[in-house]
């Protein structure tokens, strides 16, 4: 028998057509879904809107670090775990990488890079701050006041004449070339690329810029300046992410300047939304409230499903607060634990041997090479690094009674619970298969029944 063969109609080859269309759009949209979760888990882009990824395992991202590198005066390395790094001193400023027009300064720019590669650090967050004094449009403007002015000239990052202020070729509207910032960002982002060493990944914009010391320009020119940011460094690093402008979360100051910057249109020049989580107050908890009134006014601009990193913050000055050694260590563990629990993967801590702010370690006066000494604050930061890495959160943490819990499952699979009270000491009962108890100094105990918990949480394991 000879075979013939039957060619389909055209309606049914259209039907044929049409499926394929339509699985081959499924099929898209699927691996498209899988890159958008798997940058997700990368700390990378998170999901900005929802609690913590209860199933995702807590990154060491989230423990991100500021680091003063002081060229004349260097240090040591810090002795804890670091999982992401923000460069923001005043060594690797606008000022201070192009001190003339056309002229580039990268040296201190590479040794830190090279310090950071020395250290396997590769997860690194730029700030630009500080206009040249030569590019500025307010060249005779002395920008510090209050205690910033008192600050010896190269301390801080508002040292030099103008640094406040816009560049001289930017109008207040936002038009004019502003090719000074162009050329700047096109320099920078080029010699990036082309380092030997770590390469920074994200670009923050702008540092405080509701305080009038570290920027005096309108909301124009700084939506300007995010869209030149943001169309020159991805014209040359496809793969950069750039954050917003970073402001505090106070509502009178922080808040009310981003929500005029985003109702400028800043919004749509950023992947993730950048704040300080500074909260001047005593209580860690407070972030709770301060987040959730901050994502109300970002979804008033569209922006609320942006994922949320916390690019500077710690106690502040606890000589101001009236801190001890044990409330600093009690609030930097609820604040980590706190940031991941309402879905913000990443909180760089300031700073680490800033010695006004956060302070988490001491240089020896006399020899500042030297080891120095670790508050017992930083102490708590390598104990809370090593209890929740890798750990997930099976229930965020929540308040009841005021006594704070945040469930977990260990690195190494054991049921888990870090226990603490908004005040004071109380009783509590944990689950009768939590039996083991460590402390923020790295000691362990052994449970049972009705146990004390205080302001410093603890962590309550299963053996």
């Amino acid at each position: 028998m000879v075979g013939v063969l039957k060619l389909p109609s055209a309606e049914t080859a259209m039907k044929k057509t049409a499926g394929l269309v339509w699985w081959c759009l499924l099929l898209t949209a699927i691996c498209l879904t899988f890159h958008t979760v798997s940058a997700d888990h990368s700390g990378a882009v998170a999901h900005a809107g929802s609690p913590a990824e209860s199933a995702g395992a807590i990154l060491p991202t989230l423990f991100g670090m500021h680091v003063h590198m002081r060229p004349m005066r260097p240090q040591p390395w810090p002795s804890a775990p670091i999982g992401s790094f923000r460069f923001a001193d005043t060594v690797v400023g606008w000022d201070r990488m192009n001190p003339a027009d056309g002229r580039y300064d990268w040296r201190l720019f590479d040794r830190e890079m090279a310090e950071l590669k020395s250290h396997n650090i590769a997860d690194v967050l730029f700030t630009f701050h500080s206009t040249p004094t030569w590019a500025s449009s307010g060249p005779y403007h002395r920008c510090a006041h209050g205690r910033l002015a008192d600050l010896p000239e190269g301390n801080s990052i508002n040292s030099q004449l103008g640094s406040c202020d816009p560049p001289n070729d930017l109008k207040p509207d936002g038009s004019g070339s502003d090719q000074h910032w162009i050329d700047f960002l096109t320099a920078l982002a080029t010699h990036n690329k082309e380092s030997r060493t770590e390469r920074v990944k994200y670009w923050e914009v702008w540092n405080e810029p509701h305080n009038d010391f570290f920027w005096s320009g309108t909301d124009a020119q700084m939506v300007r300046m995010a869209r030149d940011a943001y169309t020159t460094i991805k014209r040359i690093d496809p793969d950069a992410l750039i954050l917003s402008p970073s402001p505090g979360t106070n509502p009178r100051l922080g808040m009310k300047w981003m929500d005029s910057y985003l109702a400028a249109g800043g919004g749509q020049y950023a992947d993730v939304i950048a704040f300080h989580g500074y909260l001047q107050t005593t209580s860690a908890m407070d972030l709770v409230s301060r987040v959730a009134n901050f994502r109300q006014m970002l979804a008033s601009h569209g922006q609320d499903t942006k994922p949320l990193w916390d690019t500077e913050a710690s106690w502040g000055n606890a000589e101001n607060l009236g801190f001890n050694e044990e409330q600093q260590a009690a609030f930097l563990a609820q604040f980590y634990l706190l940031h991941w629990s309402i879905g913000i993967p990443r909180l760089y801590w300031f700073g680490w041997n800033d010695g006004n702010v956060g302070t988490l370690w001491i240089p020896d006066s006399e020899n500042p090479s030297g080891p120095g000494t670790l508050t017992r604050a930083g102490r708590a930061y390598i104990e809370v690094y090593k209890w929740i890495v890798g750990a997930r959160l099976t229930r965020p943490c929540a308040e009841e009674g005021g006594i704070w819990t945040c469930e977990l499952q260990t690195s190494d699979g054991h049921e888990g619970q870090v226990v603490w009270t908004a005040g004071g000491d109380k009783r509590y009962s944990p689950k009768s298969s939590l039996t083991r108890a460590h402390d923020l100094d790295g000691n362990v105990s052994s449970i049972a029944g009705n146990i004390r918990v205080h302001e410093t949480p603890v962590l309550l394991e299963a053996q």
